[in-house]
């Protein structure tokens, strides 16, 4: 087993990477095994070494969360490993690689599918009320058939025979729905992901959790995660139907 060496450690002069440190910290407390205090250095330390076989030492760890020092590329790829987070996220906040143009676009097509659902859920009965808490990952709540609903409302980015949604990264609690366009009015579609189906298929991104759904054949109706088929929403009984 081989020690880490001080040339293995990139060290800025002086320079604090506050924006390396947030994201460092933010991987730490998404990850369900991660401890939230102190002991998440020793931890990572201890994870690094059992599943990598490389040591470093407590003052080269505590640096990476001061800021006044980053791991270098392949430490980094380590660290990203066992903390389950994207490799391009953790060491330049880098997010889904689409272009501006398609980035406006799923803004907007983002908003409109939350006043899409919300004005849905009212027209046919429902109840609701916009989350004005920014800290929350809610879009908005809903009284359906007397039950409380916190529902968030992730519009698809179609990639071929493929759906991308973007999902907050503690799911848990939230009635997840995944809204899927296309070129008719009457086309949209609205389908649950479960917290269990993003758990265990999500792919983990710092702030967020990224899943991909597998749409049906041409002509053939339905949408799927891992071979498990999910729920498609028609109506507002639909929502009382397996939810969490």
């Amino acid at each position: 087993m081989r020690k880490e060496s001080e040339s293995d450690t990139i060290k800025p002069r002086r320079i604090i990477d506050k924006a390396f440190v947030r994201r460092l910290e933010t991987a730490c407390e998404n990850h369900a095994h991660c401890p939230n205090d102190y002991g998440k250095q020793k931890w990572i330390r201890e994870q690094i070494q059992k599943k990598h076989g490389v040591r470093f030492s407590p003052e080269a760890v505590s640096k990476w969360f001061l800021g006044t020092s980053r791991p270098t590329i392949k430490t980094m790829a380590l660290l990203a490993s066992i903390l389950e987070v994207d490799e391009a996220w953790l060491t330049l906040g880098k997010t889904p690689d689409i272009t501006p143009t398609e980035k406006k676009r799923h803004t907007l097509w983002s908003d409109g599918s939350v006043n899409l659902l919300a004005g849905m859920i009212m027209l046919n009965g429902g109840q609701i009320a916009f989350n004005e808490d920014e800290e929350q990952e809610v879009d908005f709540f809903s009284i359906i058939h007397g039950k409380h609903y916190s529902i968030k409302a992730a519009a698809g980015i179609q990639q071929d025979d493929k759906v991308l949604f973007v999902l907050p990264k503690n799911p848990d609690r939230l009635l997840n729905l995944g809204i899927i366009g296309s070129d008719t009015f009457t086309g949209v579609n609205v389908i649950k992901l479960p917290a269990d189906i993003i758990h265990k298929y999500g792919r983990r991104r710092g702030t967020h959790t990224e899943l991909v759904v597998d749409r049906g054949a041409p002509g053939v109706a339905g949408f799927s995660v891992g071979g498990q088929k999910l729920p498609i929403v028609r109506s507002l009984s639909d929502f009382e139907n397996g939810t969490a």
